[in-house]
């Protein structure tokens, strides 16, 4: 966990707690406390590490053994190429093809939290950790810039393709 969020989560997860669910906000590979390297959105590896997340779920003595019942989705879109935060209608979307990829890289940039050192890898060493993250940085609008038009890139990822898969 991030400290940075957890006053915003603690407020979020007791909320559905009081409905007697269980809630939990995951780091993805390569960020906040997160070893790793976080290589792009919607990656194989980010989706290889969801299913692992769901499968740990499952296997927890709070789970009822059904890994996945419901999903809130915040901030998310079915087509990534044609109405996400990249191209509207094929066209580059110019306001937030430059916002959001920078706050990305600021967010990604920042190191670990130190009073999360250690936790359960004891090996943890925060500081190669977070060299690590800032020598395999990307800006993610150098991917969007390379794919300006619908192909493999956009599909995948984006659930418009095959609502069958959810």
């Amino acid at each position: 966990m991030d400290a940075s969020k957890s006053a915003r989560d603690e407020i979020r997860l007791k909320y559905f707690s009081g409905f007697s669910y269980v809630s939990l906000r995951v780091d993805i590979r390569g960020t906040g406390n997160l070893q790793g390297i976080f290589d792009d959105e919607y990656s194989e590896q980010e989706l290889s590490d969801g299913l692992k997340i769901l499968e740990w779920i499952q296997n927890q003595t709070w789970s009822n053994g059904k890994n996945l019942s419901g999903i809130i989705s915040a901030y998310s879109t079915d087509d990534r190429y044609n109405n996400d935060i990249h191209y509207y209608g094929g066209c580059l979307a110019a306001q937030e093809a430059l916002s959001w990829p920078t706050q990305m890289l600021i967010l990604l940039s920042v190191p670990p939290h130190p009073l999360y050192q250690g936790g359960i890898d004891k090996d943890f060493d925060l500081i190669n950790v977070w060299k690590e993250r800032l020598h395999n940085l990307m800006p993610l609008d150098f991917y969007w810039i390379k794919h300006q038009n619908r192909n493999e890139y956009w599909r995948h990822g984006s659930v418009c393709e095959d609502y069958s898969k959810i």
